[in-house]
């Protein structure tokens, strides 16, 4: 998992039966982390029961395969899986979000954004997470981190923060996690 992190995988393929961590626990994991819920995971399993199966897609997994199985069937998912997330990739970026924030080509300015969007990402969950909590996580003063957000995002930090987590929410619909109320 700190691996996955660090440095994310194009896909996951994994066993379900591991030691340490199976593969359901690992694809949860996996699944409900902002930075790498985007990730497709194949399971494999010698486990062939229809509860299994949709347990494995309850928890996020983009596939499942039985084993034995057939190597081509497995280069075929990930084939499918790759293309569908690079479909995915074209269509949605870059988003309106970034068109937005990333007005600079500057790479110091890229970095600051990055960490500001990082920081709001952490505390989602947090609904009282505002500019002072953003500046103590930035290690900048309330002014300063005020002023620059203006001048690279052309927004008003509070509607910076809103709009990060307006993405957020955009990211998590279209990676189908969970689905739009009808």
């Amino acid at each position: 998992m700190v691996q996955t992190k660090a440095q994310a995988p194009d896909i996951i393929v994994s066993d379900i039966l591991m030691p340490v961590m199976d593969g359901m626990q690992m694809c949860m994991e996996i699944k409900k982390n902002p930075s790498t819920c985007h990730i497709p995971v194949i399971l494999l399993t010698a486990l062939d029961s229809q509860e299994t199966t949709l347990k494995c897609f309850d928890i996020g997994a983009d596939a499942y395969i039985t084993k034995p199985f057939n190597e081509f069937l497995l280069l075929s998912q990930i084939k499918i899986l790759s293309i569908s997330r690079e479909r995915l990739k074209i269509a949605y970026y870059p988003s309106v979000f970034e068109k937005d924030l990333f007005k600079t080509k500057d790479v110091k300015d890229k970095e600051f954004i990055n960490k500001c969007v990082d920081a709001i990402y952490e505390n989602i969950e947090n609904e009282n997470f505002n500019l002072d909590n953003l500046g103590a996580k930035m290690n900048i003063s309330r002014s300063s981190l005020y002023r620059r957000l203006r001048e690279m995002s052309n927004l008003r930090p509070v509607d910076f923060i809103k709009k990060v987590r307006l993405n957020y929410a955009a990211k998590l619909l279209l990676t189908k996690i969970y689905r739009s109320m009808k």
